[in-house]
């Protein structure tokens, strides 16, 4: 680790020790912590921040990062190749599977419906062309019956 990394990481653990010990559980409530204290704390912050802009500024940070640890650092803790892992694959083929089942299954009882209904409508209407009144009517009649007893059928099934 380069020596001035190593030197902000100390900065920043030995002044976090008052604030940790100054706490420890004297807070009259939560959410309150006295003005001396929170200025003790932020000023570090601070610094760190003015420090860092001023080493950008310079062009410092491009060293800082140079070597083994740099590069460990600069490739972070692997949780976005962590999140591909757990997440991102299984959701993914799980919307595959979905949608295949949607196209290749659900899909083809629509288009069953849809063949049956066309087949239907075409008998029909060669029953028209033909004159034949009493073979449109008993097609039509047997349309009637059909959905009356899916709609029974359906109306027995869901009570």
């Amino acid at each position: 680790m380069p020596a001035a990394v190593s030197a902000i990481l100390v900065v920043l653990a030995v002044v976090s020790i008052p604030g940790g010990l100054a706490l420890g559980g004297r807070l009259p409530d939560a959410g309150h912590v006295p003005l001396g204290l929170f200025a003790l704390v932020l000023a570090p912050v601070l610094l760190g921040v003015a420090v860092g802009y001023a080493l950008h500024r310079l062009g410092v940070q491009r060293r800082l990062v140079d070597g083994r640890a740099g590069r460990a650092v600069g490739a972070g803790p692997g949780v976005g190749a962590l999140q591909r892992l757990v997440v991102v694959r299984p959701v993914t083929s799980l919307a595959r599977l979905v949608a295949f089942l949607d196209r290749e299954v659900i899909d083809t009882y629509v288009r069953a419906a849809a063949w049956g209904v066309l087949g239907l409508s075409d008998a029909g209407t060669a029953a028209h062309r033909r004159s034949r009144p009493a073979s449109g009517l008993a097609l039509l009649g047997g349309g009637l019956l059909a959905v009356a007893v899916v709609t029974a059928l359906v109306l027995v099934g869901s009570s």
